[in-house]
């Protein structure tokens, strides 16, 4: 999956002037295989990139192809997901799902187990992660 994205870190200098670095430009993984999620062959390969990961808060761009799910799976920090694109529904065992669609904002404490299936467009999730 290629999407450009460049990436710049804002700080304060020492005299408290706020100066930035560009940092490299954002490399993109296929996300089920670093996760170890099932492969049941039905799932869609789902892609991501993990820009702060020393940070307290990391900042993840999910993707998924349409009609493509993501298997059932939990973190242990907050998820505030983001979705820029798509529709379908976030589903949770035993719960009921939530349908999402484009600008809605689904937060997912730690140790929530959730899955997504997408509808007839690709998916596009910016997630914050908050450790």
């Amino acid at each position: 999956m290629t999407l450009p994205m460049r990436v710049f870190l804002v700080e304060n200098d020492g005299a408290g002037v706020p100066r930035f670095t560009r940092l490299p430009d954002a490399a993109w993984m296929q996300m089920k295989d670093v996760l170890g999620m099932p492969s049941d062959g039905g799932m869609s390969p789902f892609y991501a990139h993990e820009l702060t990961a020393s940070d307290p808060v990391n900042l993840l761009m999910v993707t998924c192809d349409p009609k493509g799910t993501i298997a059932t799976h939990t973190g242990p920090q907050t998820y505030i997901c983001y979705v820029l694109q798509g529709k379908g529904k976030m589903t949770f065992p035993g719960g009921d799902p939530i349908d999402y669609q484009p600008n809605d904002c689904i937060v997912l404490k730690p140790g929530t187990l959730h899955g997504w299936e997408n509808a007839d467009q690709p998916l596009a999730s910016l997630v914050v992660v908050v450790s």
